[in-house]
């Protein structure tokens, strides 16, 4: 034996022998005080369950009782595997892998007759799914009357929501081991697909955190925190995104490797197993309003019949239990949203959270084991419903089917047109997404002249012209309700829910919507596009998303040795990841502040040069600029003469600035919005491919902060209020020549108080002030664009010269009108809408920027600026209309001038009229360094691809753009 296997030995004797005085201490081990309710001694089985003894149960290999306490993802997965291995009933599937390398698995559990014919059954449900090669009513019928149906039932995709998972053990082993001819019969009717944990990553993090903090005797207090868990609890994914939000963008494994296996499968059920507060009871489908428009109208009727089934189940047992209240479907993001779009009955459970032990009630305990068993009741209970209702499922399936791809159907006659555009990386995260979803795509092959269209500020343009390279979607495909959810402009909720949600804001200050209202996916990507009210068929050709490979306008040549620089299009989202990974391997990079072409290669203003001369000491610069590109797939073009035509900028000159590398550190834990950080962690690490630090709010005022450059401070919960220090920190680092981004309530506290960082201030702390300041920005920002030259700049007269706020007839109130007609605005503001917004100048924020760029918009505070900071971007467009210069809220509208402001989303005139023409970005110099202030978190859920390229910008582009470089000597 070596000395180093002797040594872990002895480490490990050392360690046993430490945690066995500790727990043999001098008073011995007290038995725990018995409290009521936690003894729970209803079987988790159904009553007539006749398991068979050679099916292993999983209480031995958890070494526990199912539901005593939580199992681990670990024990699941092998659970599952010893299962297949005793039953015929029983297949694993891994269908994808997590960030932190843990399987993601699905059992298939039916009868062995239906087992050696698990192809024969995807390919009948494929058949129903898209009727477009003819089948006849006869044929359906057969098909309906051979093939199972496929429930998938999921549990857990929020990891410290644990008994759902618990209560898939008892549902696989059941099915799997009981020979009574009841589960006989159902096995034969369906095909069971159980996916137990769903997000095995945050489960873990969970469990750790109960494991940290459960103590000798059992705690029912739902306060402590062995129940409600901390920061960043564990409730997202590895990089703490909400998976049960991310079905409509696919951005994570997790998500992925679902859609592709419940695509191939086509479930006419879906379950999703969740929980809620402590003091709740258990929830289930129906929804109520507002409900997507695009859900299939046999969903209401189904899904009364199962909520039926599903509370006499409950009731046999005495439990309470409701629908409705709470959980609306307007997002359909969501899980069951998303499944109902592709024809599945999706189920919403929502079990109260115990985490362990059990709680404390008002009226009595209620224990963990108790809530598992909640969850498999209601398994069970849709499971005999759909066994029951096979037939009706499926033909109702079949028929929607049928409906949606007719001429007849709902979507016979509308189609979105994608239009082309340089920034090819967009357009490939549009490409993947429509892959992995399934939605056919035609590109067109000539431009083509069409009746009219809508752009995604709601206006109707006439006889408009589609160009060349277009990417179309036509709505009449099988997916077309999950189309139409996700690239519809801009859905209806209906007037009966509106009203309930007027009422609840102006009644009880309050809001009927559970997440954001606006998500259409060109929008949140920024990609310009039309919607058409037709079924477009001329000069299309059909591609295969996976494969296809759009190219830009311009043409790149190859380097040689006597290339002076390579250059890649700011156009690009990708332009600014080549910069950070060559700057991360030594290499010098700039990019240009204003428009530049080299070597007849157009650069827009955010474009990468890579020279010969900045990069002597690197022999091989060359050949890393083109290994980088070639990973990204990104084009880069070899520039042998420098000088620009007329007034672009030539390589040389003070537009190329050098770009400093950038070293990223995010603020984290305390009262950071963990979703947020959790997204620009992931944008760095898998768009920009940078390292970055977190570091802990409550220790970062005392830390070394110039190891950094850039500061991403997220947003926050709770308010504005930052940790002791830290503003004062923070000033100290930007003033030495940091660079600081803030979002939302994290802006507001760097704006708020007698120690403002920055001289942006929220409107709701100006709006009692004479507002003259902020007005004349908006003025002197429109009259820079558009302002002809005065008629008598050469005049000798002394005529009176004209005011941009003479023409404006009205005035905006008195400060005590103002101060309360902003109040009474405030509470109308989105739970999440997209607006509208317009760039300021040529701001290098902009850069990559698309014309009809929208943003979130929540209850995110106004930015003003009175000319002493920039405005980047502004909320509302302007669009050319026969009107009187007026104002809109605060501010000015020029005349000749519309202001568009929402375009998806619900929001109130009220607050449409509070947030025109305020900032969605500012940036200012503090010192050497500068503040970059976002309103709304711009990398929300990684998919508002748009806004994304701002923040990419502050962050690559930043510290060379807008702080004072350092000159370090030898």
């Amino acid at each position: 034996m070596n000395n180093s296997k002797l040594a872990i030995i002895l480490a490990l004797l050392l360690v046993f022998s430490v945690s066995h005085a500790l727990a043999q201490t001098p008073y011995g081990q007290p038995a725990p005080t018995p409290i009521e309710g936690l003894a729970y001694d209803i079987s988790l089985y159904p009553e007539d369950a006749q398991h068979d003894a050679r099916i292993p149960a999983p209480d031995a290999l958890l070494g526990f009782p199912v539901g005593q306490r939580s199992a681990s993802s670990d024990q699941i997965v092998a659970y599952a595997y010893q299962l297949a291995a005793a039953s015929d009933r029983v297949k694993v599937v891994e269908y994808a892998r997590t960030y932190e390398n843990r399987p993601l698995i699905y059992l298939v559990i039916t009868s062995p007759r239906n087992m050696a014919r698990l192809d024969a059954i995807q390919a009948n449900m494929a058949k129903l799914a898209d009727p477009r090669d003819g089948i006849s009513d006869r044929v359906r019928r057969e098909l309906i009357s051979e093939t199972p149906a496929v429930a998938w039932m999921s549990y857990s995709i929020h990891g410290n929501e644990n008994s759902g998972s618990d209560a898939s053990l008892v549902v696989m082993h059941h099915l799997a081991a009981d020979q009574s001819s009841e589960t006989a019969e159902l096995l034969e009717e369906l095909v069971v697909i159980v996916d137990p944990n769903k997000n095995p990553d945050g489960r873990e993090r969970h469990l750790n955190g109960l494991a940290q903090n459960r103590g000798q005797h059992p705690n029912i207090d739902d306060q402590a925190l062995l129940h409600t868990g901390y920061w960043p609890y564990g409730r997202g994914n590895h990089y703490l995104f909400d998976l049960n939000r991310d079905w409509i963008y696919a951005r994570h494994p997790e998500t992925r490797g679902r859609i592709r296996e419940i695509t191939k499968w086509r479930p006419v059920l879906l379950v999703d197993a969740h929980e809620m507060g402590a003091q709740d009871t258990f929830l289930f489908s129906p929804a109520r309003e507002p409900h997507n428009p695009n859900l299939p109208p046999y969903r209401k009727s189904m899904a009364d019949t199962f909520a039926d089934d599903q509370a006499k189940a409950y009731d046999q047992f005495g439990y309470p239990y409701y629908s409705g209240e709470w959980h609306e479907d307007w997002y359909p993001g969501y899980t069951d949203a998303w499944a109902s779009m592709r024809g599945a009955l999706g189920i919403l459970y929502e079990q109260a959270r115990l985490a362990e032990d059990g709680v404390q009630r008002l009226t009595h305990n209620i224990s963990y084991k108790q809530s598992v068993h909640h969850q498999a009741i209601s398994s069970f209970a849709n499971l005999e419903t759909l066994a029951r209702e096979r037939t009706a499922m499926l033909g109702a399936y079949a028929e929607d089917r049928a409906f949606v791809v007719s001429e007849d159907g709902p979507y016979a006659e509308r189609s979105w047109v994608i239009l082309p555009t340089d920034n090819i990386g967009r357009v490939q995260d549009l490409l993947d997404l429509l892959a992995i979803q399934s939605f056919e795509v035609q590109l067109l092959t000539e431009d083509t002249r069409i009746r009219e269209a809508t752009n995604p500020h709601g206006e109707v343009e006439r006889n408009v012209t589609l160009p060349k390279g277009a990417l179309v979607l036509r709505n009449r495909q099988p997916e077309a309700r999950s189309l139409a959810a996700m690239f519809e402009f801009d859905p209806q909720i209906s007037d009966f829910a509106l009203t309930k949600e007027r009422e609840a804001v102006l009644g009880e200050q309050s809001s009927t919507i559970y997440d954001t209202t606006g998500w259409n996916i060109t929008m949140m990507f920024g990609l310009d596009a039309y919607e058409v009210p037709e079924h477009l068929t001329t000069n299309l050709r059909s591609i295969d998303p996976r494969t296809y490979q759009p190219s830009p306008s311009y043409q790149v040549t190859e380097p040689t040795q006597q290339a002076i620089a390579m250059v890649a299009s700011g156009s690009d989202d990708r332009a600014n990841a080549l910069a950070a990974r060559l700057m991360a391997q030594g290499v010098h990079v700039r990019a240009n502040l204003s428009a530049s072409e080299l070597d007849g290669m157009t650069l827009p203003m955010g474009s990468i040069a890579v020279t010969a001369d900045d990069n002597r000491h690197i022999e091989d610069w060359q050949s890393r600029v083109t290994r980088t590109s070639q990973m990204l797939g990104l084009g880069v073009h070899a520039v042998h003469f420098g000088r620009a035509p007329g007034q672009l900028a030539d390589l040389g000159g003070g537009e190329w600035r050098v770009l400093q590398s950038p070293k990223v550190a995010l603020i984290s834990r305390g009262m950071v919005n963990m979703l947020d950080v959790g997204a620009v962690w992931w944008l760095l690490d898998h768009r920009l491919g940078i390292r970055s630090s977190q570091l802990d709010e409550k220790r970062a005022s005392w830390m070394d902060l110039r190891r950094y450059n850039v500061i991403y401070l997220p947003e926050r919960w709770g308010g504005p209020n930052l940790p002791n220090g830290m503003k004062s920190a923070l000033k100290t680092w930007v003033e030495q020549g940091g660079t600081l981004i803030a979002v939302g309530n994290a802006a507001r506290g760097l704006m708020m108080g007698d120690d403002a960082m920055v001289r942006t201030k929220p409107l709701s702390q100006v709006i009692g002030e004479d507002l003259s300041a902020y007005q004349d920005q908006i003025h002197r920002e429109w009259l820079a664009e558009r302002d002809p030259l005065p008629s008598a700049i050469w005049g000798h007269d002394s005529d009176a010269a004209d005011y941009p706020w003479s023409s404006i007839e009205g005035n905006v109130g008195s400060i005590d009108e103002r101060k309360r007609k902003d109040q009474w605005q405030s509470q109308f503001m989105p739970s999440g809408a997209l607006l509208a917004t317009r760039p300021v100048g040529d701001h290098w924020l902009n850069a990559g920027r698309n014309e009809f760029l929208s943003v979130l918009f929540s209850n995110s505070p106004i930015l003003m600026t009175d000319g002493r900071a920039e405005a980047a971007i502004r909320l509302g467009a302007y669009r050319d209309a026969e009107v009187e210069a007026r104002y809109l809220g605060w501010a000015p509208v020029p005349e000749g001038q519309a202001l568009s402001i929402r375009m998806g989303g619900l929001l109130w005139p009220e607050a449409r009229e509070r947030v025109a023409s305020g900032a969605w970005v500012t940036r200012e110099r503090v010192g050497r360094g500068q503040v970059i202030l976002f309103a709304h978190a711009p990398a929300f859920r990684a998919a508002q691809l748009g806004a994304m390229r701002v923040l990419e910008n502050a962050l690559i582009l930043g510290p060379g753009f807008g702080t004072s470089s350092v000159i370090e000597l030898p």
